[in-house]
């Protein structure tokens, strides 16, 4: 037989070989759906993940915290991404929860708006959680030619939602936006304004908007919008992040006493830290030095029963990454990374539930 057809026949079995070894070989699937803050960061580490575990297919969608619990719950999907914690009123199930990355609410405005500081007072007036009786009279610092000035005013919530700060200095109008579907980054400032995670997010009054890309389009586009979103989300071009402040007697300070970024607004990723792991936001005045106050740990939940009670290796290994080499894309999207305490609670959490010693499933 001629050597160039003996080379042929030779590529062709070895092609045969590859297909048949392609074919044959297992790919494990993990779902992931919930909240729009954690979808960036998980679309990230799902590309990441798979260019090293090309066996693993990691598929995410949005939909809202709410969704995420819900879905994780009834075993429509391996993890529920949610960006606050499992609520007595969620349907209860068989949970593991683990913390992936640090995040804060920033409260944001129009970069064309002169306000750059509220009290909570202000945001319960604002957003009209719990519900006020108008006027409300509180502080606000605002920009009068370039410059920082601490303002007393009057609240008044006017037609169609609108409100209106009022003094001799500075007379503001804003146009709060609020999310529509169940969200966790709603229910984080309500838990703030509110005390509680006994909150509602559907509490919260103003103009419905889809997903944090939502509230970013209206921020951006609407030069009175006030609203809130994840700091992933965070346009710098178009927007200014408030700073959460107290009145001392004096003039007003940062809540707890927190660092941020002089030309953001946004508040530095220590004080989100120490804001997330101390939960500040439903602690008084005080009690977090130094911790941004409407920070958050964002997590992802298993459902154990709808796993046969153990985590599978190939997700349990997933997970593993995401508290290890993962935390070095945290950053990169936009949020803060797991101090070594957090990473050790998570590694803790997998290592207790996967069935790491027997066959993936």
């Amino acid at each position: 037989m001629p050597k160039a057809k003996l080379i042929t026949i030779a590529l062709a079995l070895i092609l045969v070989l590859a297909l048949h070894v392609i074919s044959t070989r297992r790919v494990s699937t993990i779902l992931v759906s919930g909240s729009t803050s954690v979808e960036p960061l998980m679309c990230v580490w799902a590309y990441a993940y798979s260019r090293i575990k090309p066996d693993v297919r990691i598929d995410v969608y949005g939909g809202g915290s709410g969704k995420g619990i819900l879905q994780v719950g009834s075993g429509v999907v391996e993890l529920g991404a949610h960006s606050r914690p499992i609520l007595d009123e969620d349907p209860p199930f068989n949970n593991v929860t683990i913390a992936l990355a640090n995040d804060a609410v920033l409260i944001v405005v129009n970069k064309k708006m002169p306000l750059i500081g509220v009290t909570r007072k202000a945001l319960q007036a604002i957003f009209n959680y719990p519900p006020q009786e108008y006027p409300v009279e509180t502080w606000i610092r605002v920009l009068l030619d370039d410059k920082p000035v601490d303002v007393k005013v009057t609240i008044e919530r006017g037609h169609e939602g609108l409100i209106f700060m009022r003094s001799n200095l500075v007379n503001l109008t804003l146009r709060p936006y609020i999310r529509s579907e169940a969200s966790g980054t709603a229910e984080t400032l309500a838990a703030f304004l509110y005390g509680s995670w006994k909150a509602k997010w559907s509490g919260l009054q103003g103009m419905g908007v889809s997903g944090n890309e939502g509230m970013r389009r209206a921020v951006e586009e609407d030069d009175i919008a006030i609203g809130f979103l994840a700091k992933a989300i965070f346009n710098p071009a178009r927007m200014r992040a408030l700073l959460i402040m107290v009145w001392n007697g004096t003039m007003l300070i940062p809540y707890n006493g927190y660092d941020y970024d002089s030309t953001t607004g946004v508040p530095t990723d220590e004080s989100i830290a120490k804001g997330a792991q101390g939960m500040a936001l439903i602690k008084e005045h005080g009690r977090v030095p130094g911790g941004y106050p409407i920070a958050r740990e964002l997590y992802v939940s298993l459902n154990l029963d709808a796993l046969e009670g153990r985590i599978p290796k190939y997700i349990a290994d997933f997970l593993t990454w995401c508290l290890t080499e993962g935390q070095e894309f945290v950053e990169l999207v936009g949020y803060v990374r797991l101090n070594e305490e957090q990473v050790s609670k998570g590694l803790e959490l997998v290592e207790a539930h996967c069935s790491c010693g027997g066959e993936d499933m």
